[in-house]
This record gives structure tokens, sequence and C-alpha cells, in this order.
């Protein structure tokens, strides 16, 4: 039986959110080819997940110089197992799916905080002697299910550029054009790479904003969703 979470990094209803309704679908089709699935469900707006503050931080150097985890102060126990609670969720699935809008050229920031808490060193991932970051996760799979309002695709960007260079501003124009991007998506490949999930999938429901394009571009994103999900 194979165990899915499914990692939702996205404040707002179902109703307003592409990537929700992608992440549906993909979903829907999922259950329909494996209905004896166990999936999970995480909200990251509603996770109880401590940052890493001054009573975190003192309690990882306590205990990496080798104190006693029973010597933290009960703040500081409660907080690192909430966070090895996360950690154990995550390890004990096959399986993920992640799902967040595009803001500001990368994602909501709880869905960073999520990525740090579980890329935890010797146990989802370890250093060799060279100290390159070895995976300690195999055999697992992830698709990331992403939308944007803008179209950040690199075969845009490519028919963008040509546009603007022969542009009368295309002096001022080119040089902030160039820095915009989709951050987030390399950072969660990265991320996942570096714990050993090297199955990764991304759909990528962009030009959400551009009424000429958004439904096109989003049936296409539910099919790509739908026939990934039933081979996966």
């Amino acid at each position: 039986m194979s165990k899915l979470l499914v990692i939702t990094a996205h404040p707002g209803a179902r109703e307003y959110s592409k990537s929700q309704q992608v992440a549906e679908a993909f979903l829907n089709s999922y259950q329909a080819t494996n209905p004896s699935a166990q999936i999970t469900h995480v909200d990251l707006f509603n996770l109880d997940a401590p940052d890493v503050d001054a009573t975190v931080y003192s309690a990882f150097g306590h205990l990496m110089g080798g104190g006693a985890f029973s010597k933290l102060s009960a703040e500081q126990q409660s907080a690192l197992s909430k966070r090895q609670a996360i950690i154990d969720q995550f390890i004990a699935h096959d399986k993920y799916v992640f799902v967040a809008p595009m803001w500001e050229f990368s994602f909501p920031a709880v869905l960073k905080k999520y990525l740090d808490i579980i890329c935890a060193a010797r146990q989802t991932f370890q250093y060799n002697e060279f100290g390159l970051p070895m995976g300690l996760l195999k055999n697992k799979k992830a698709v990331f299910i992403q939308a944007s309002g803008g179209n950040y695709t690199p075969e845009a960007r490519a028919g963008f550029r040509s546009i603007l260079a022969a542009a009368p501003q295309a002096e001022s124009l080119l040089p902030v054009f160039e820095v915009l991007g989709n951050y987030g998506e390399p950072i969660v490949r990265a991320t996942l790479a570096i714990m050993g999930i090297l199955d990764y999938q991304h759909i990528m429901v962009h030009s959400q904003a551009m009424p000429d394009y958004a439904p096109l571009v989003l049936d296409s994103a539910l099919i790509q969703a739908q026939q990934i999900a039933t081979t996966w």
C-alpha cells in the first residue's frame, strides 16, 4: 500500500486556487488507480511548526555539544518534539505532492520553513567525507504543482527576450527582465534531491492572470496531472 503525503502551502479556498484545483484532479486520478493508497494532507498554514528562533537554535547547540535532550528546558523540548514529528511523518511516506502558488517569484514562506525542517542532517541526509550531502530517502517520488499569474517558462522567456530586445526601451527593460524568473521551483527540486528524492516532476500552471491564456493553460495542466497520476 502506497503512502502519499500532500503538502499544501496555500491560504486560500480551492475555488480561488489553480494549484489546488490541479492537485485535486491529480489526487482523484491517483485514488482511482490506487484505491488502497493511504493519503495524508498537511496544511502548512495551520501546521504547528516552530521556527528556528533563539529557543530552538540554543537547543540545537546544546545537543550538538553532546548535551542530553532531558537537560533542555520544557520549551525547548516541546519545540524540538514538534519539529521531529514533522520529520518523522515525512520519512514515513513514500510519495509526496507539494502544492503552492508562486509568490514574488518563489513560494509562501511556510513552504520554505517546512523544507528547512524536513531537510534534517542524519535523518533525511548525511554529509560524506567530502562534505557533500548524501540523501537517505530512497525509492520515493515527488510532484510539485505550482501556479502563477505570469509566464516564466524558459520558452516564454526566450520569446519575451527577443521582443524586448527590439523595443526602444530595451536598455532599461532587459536588465530587469533578466532577473525575473521562477526561483521557487529549483529550491523544491534541490531540497528533495539532497534528501535522495530524484524521481521528481513539476506541473506549472502559468499565465493565470492572463485571460486569453489562463483557461487553456489550466486545462493542459489538469490533463498533465491526471496522466501523471495514473502511472505514478
